[in-house]
């Protein structure tokens, strides 16, 4: 059976449907095209973030900013550019002991800033120097062998003048030395006129022209040809690092000195070198630039370096620094190697100890100015002291370790005082390389105790300070190097600002001081700048606007007599009167003020942060003499009037009936002794907290009255009593009062069974005064406020919708769509009809 296959032929198709298909394309086109443009007219916008990043192509990551002058204002239509980083000064003559420099703004006598030298533009920037009036030829310096581009910074004056420029600030390193280069051309300076250089002193206010301030320099840098680098050198041995910044510039801006001509710098780069380094050019007399060291070794003659001897008393072992660069230990292959100067002063001291010796191999540091080292306070606070060496141990076995302890002499014997003492010393045993040669800076720092003088030494030990046992098998092997130790007062101010760390140890001897949550309540801390004021407390007069904060200004108040010279507050140390209460701190630091006339004056503590629905109490120790009576305050800021500040307060009460301390948490009023009462100003903040301060005054606060006499303060302290709450069940019949719930804190629970009867009782005792709320006013409140509904949530802001456009961008696409439709109706019929 044969299979026949039937062909299928395709049908055009018909106009109408051609039609029909094209209409429904161009519709699904319009409606895509319609819901884009609508979802960018209803999108919400991108709300721009902060972008507080810097708007500058980029900035030079060089140590000293751009040193290379790479980077400049660019946008700057002025010429020369600004270099980034840089500050232009000149000379301004001292103000007495001030010596700083003038900012320069304008280009009257000098035209400064970056300039290319390259050759294709090198006319056009020696004609904008000639119309900026600057007369002398300028010629291309080009640049030095070592640079990478063609950017220079220029100074070309106008008249002869200083001019230098500053670098924002960089730091050395404690116990580092540093060599800053710097390139000059110099071949266009006028004849006798000076380049000069230097490394000083940052400060981040006032920068300093003082000759204390500045480390390294050269100030007589003269014409030569073509570009030169220049070498400083500066050395940090002090404990911290130090921020440092650069100069340079024709004429002298520290002196006065004026130069003219043309001054041409580039690439003042910085690079940590050995102190060996650092020796070496010092040793060359034909090195002219001056080198610094930071610290005060170099300016230290050698009879005021101290002594040490051998533990056991003897006299120790001692070389010059000429003789210990003679030794082996000191040596790599027949060259010396060691961080001191011939403008050291000090000796070297040395124990050793090979591996045999059992007894303790140690030093002792026990006299200065040959007497004991005793730490002992002053009223100048002239009193810390410091005490700095240089140590290194050459170790032949891993024992051989330095121990270095600080000790005080108590009970008849010496104890370590450990949080001044280093142990387990090991120094770098690669002095070719270590950048100090293998020797390592200490410094230790001590704070006196007002209650009492210690006596101290340090112990430099080889191994163990007390010897090994004759069975001991680990004996160090090697030796241990100490410098002449020198020791200093100094004062509590340069005590404050020393640095802590592995290398430096600051020693309070000062025992406990009390915690009383009023800051320094116990008149501890004294300030460092005002040697007889408490830290933390304000001397002021009465009806000073210092006490309120509202800004009216100071009371006039008839008779109150203001001038210092009628009062004295002070801090009394080392409880010289035999004054202070039984129950102080190991200091017994006391606020003596004394009014020489019938006047009104005391002190304000720091801002108090109190807690609402709170109560505190607040206490302080008093004691009075020749009449005077004690005015307690606390008071109160952001209140409405001056009469409201003042939230409690006891005046003129002393030797009236008083409460039980013991109810308060303090000792009881018998054991205070030396005469001094203790008063107390209970708080008991509302449904708001509350920012307060402690008045400790010699007469009243507002001056209404006067006294002469002395009032003695101390132990000022602040004890939350607990907390309450307030009842808000409206179905309850509660009265007011019971609706206050007490919750004691903890060792206050006494205060949780005290009747209304009983505080009212309480609040009559003379030493006590009581302030609270209405409480009636805060009850009522208290329940409005749980009645009211919580307010409704704000809906989160929406963007507004342009309804023109909304309506414009629709009519808009329905327009084109239905002008294509009818198009293609058009187009299909013309067809039809051919």
């Amino acid at each position: 059976m044969s299979k026949t296959t039937k062909k299928v032929v395709k049908q055009p198709l018909a106009p109408s449907t051609k039609r029909t298909i094209w209409i429904t394309v161009i519709c699904v086109v319009m409606a895509i095209v319609l819901a884009v443009s609508l979802a960018l007219v209803l999108r919400q916008p991108d709300v721009p973030t902060d972008d507080d990043g810097d708007s500058d192509s980029g900035s030079s990551t060089l140590y000293i900013k751009n040193g290379d002058f790479a980077y400049f204002d660019d946008e700057s239509e002025t010429f020369p550019k600004s270099a980034d980083n840089w500050t232009a000064y000149t000379y301004k003559a001292p103000d007495g002991d001030d010596h700083h420099f003038d900012e320069i703004t304008d280009t009257e006598k000098v035209v400064y800033g970056v300039v290319d030298t390259n050759e294709d533009v090198w006319a056009d920037v020696q004609k904008d120097v000639a119309d900026a009036g600057v007369t002398h030829t300028l010629t291309n310096p080009g640049i030095h062998d070592e640079d990478l581009d063609t950017n220079v910074y220029m100074f070309a004056t106008k008249q002869a003048t200083s001019a230098s420029i500053m670098s924002s600030s960089f730091s050395i390193g404690s116990q580092t030395s540093a060599k800053i280069t710097i390139w000059l051309n110099t071949s266009l300076l006028a004849e006798g006129s000076r380049a000069t250089i230097s490394v000083q002193r940052y400060s981040s206010s006032n920068l300093s022209a003082a000759d204390d301030d500045r480390y390294a320099y050269s100030f007589d840098i003269e014409k030569a040809e073509g570009w030169k680098a220049y070498e400083l050198y500066v050395f940090n041995r002090e404990a911290g690092s130090r921020s440092v910044i650069c100069t340079v510039g024709i004429g002298n801006s520290y002196t006065g000195g004026e130069g003219s001509g043309v001054l041409f710098v580039d690439d003042i780069t910085y690079e940590t070198v050995s102190a060996n380094e650092y020796r070496k050019f010092v040793a060359n007399t034909d090195n002219t630039t001056n080198y610094g060291i930071i610290g005060e070794d170099d300016e230290i003659a050698a009879d005021e370096y101290a002594t040490v001897t051998n533990i056991d008393g003897s006299q120790a072992t001692v070389i010059t620094l000429d003789e210990y660069l003679a030794l082996a230990d000191a040596q790599v292959e027949g060259e010396a190697y060691s961080p001191f100067t011939n403008n050291d002063h000090f000796s070297i001291y040395y124990v050793t100890n090979n591996g045999t010796v059992k007894d303790p191999v140690a030093l002792t540091l026990d006299t200065w100015n040959g007497q004991p080292i005793v730490v002992r306070s002053s009223e100048d606070l002239k009193d810390h002291l410091h005490i700095s060496f240089w140590v290194r141990v050459d170790q032949n076995n891993v024992t051989a370790q330095g121990n270095i302890m600080l000790q005080s002499y108590r009970e008849g014997k010496w104890q370590d005082l450990t949080n001044g003492s280093f142990t387990a010393v090991v120094t770098s045993q690669e002095i070719d390389t270590d950048n100090n040669c293998g020797w390592t800076k200490y410094d230790i720092y001590l704070k006196p105790t007002s209650a009492a003088e210690t006596t101290v030494r340090v112990v430099y030990a080889l191994g163990n300070a007390n010897g090994y046992p004759n069975e001991g098998k680990y004996t160090p092997n090697g030796t241990l190097y100490i410098t002449s130790p020198y020791v200093e007062q100094i004062s509590a101010s340069e005590y404050s600002s020393a640095s802590s760390g592995t290398y430096s140890k600051k020693v309070s001897l000062v025992g406990d001081t009390s915690s009383t949550t009023v800051t320094n309540g116990s008149f501890s801390n004294v300030s460092t700048s005002n040697p007889n004021q408490p830290t933390n407390w304000t001397p002021v007069f009465a009806g000073y606007n210092l006490i309120y904060k509202d800004g009216k200004g100071n009371d006039v108040i008839d008779g109150l007599v203001t001038n210092q010279t009628a009062v004295n507050g002070l801090v009394v140390r080392n409880n010289a009167e035999n004054n202070a209460p039984f129950y102080d701190d190991s200091e017994q630091n006391i606020l003596k003020i004394t009014n020489n006339v019938a006047t009104a004056y005391g002190y304000l503590s720091s801002d108090i942060t109190l807690s609402a629905n709170t109560v505190y109490a607040f206490s302080v120790l008093a004691k009075t003499n020749s009449g005077a009576k004690p005015f307690f305050y606390v008071v109160r800021s952001g209140a409405d009037s001056r009469s409201e500040a003042v939230i409690g307060k006891i005046e003129a009460s002393a030797g009236a009936t008083v409460a039980n301390d013991e109810q308060f948490g303090m000792v009881a009023s018998s054991e205070e002794g030396n005469g001094w009462a203790r008063y107390y100003i209970v708080i008991a903040t509302g449904d708001e907290g509350m920012t307060v301060r402690v008045a400790l005054f010699n007469g009243s606060i507002d001056g209404s009255q006067k006294q002469q006499g002395t009032v003695y303060y101390d132990y000022v302290a602040m004890n939350t009593l607990g907390t309450y709450s307030v009842d808000v069940d409206e179905e309850s019949d509660k009265t007011t009062r019971e609706r206050i719930t007490f919750t004691a804190a903890e060792g206050y629970t006494v205060f949780e069974e005290l009747t209304d009867e009983e505080i009212t009782a309480l609040a009559e005792n003379s030493n006590v005064d009581i302030y609270q709320p209405d409480w009636e006013a805060l009850v009522e409140e208290a329940m409005a406020e749980d009645t009211t509904e919580d307010a409704e949530e704000t809906p989160a802001e929406k963007q507004p919708v342009d309804v023109g456009l909304l309506l414009s961008v629709i009519s808009s696409v329905a327009l084109v769509c239905a002008l294509l439709v009818v198009l293609v109706i058009r187009i299909f019929r013309r067809r039809n009809n051919v």
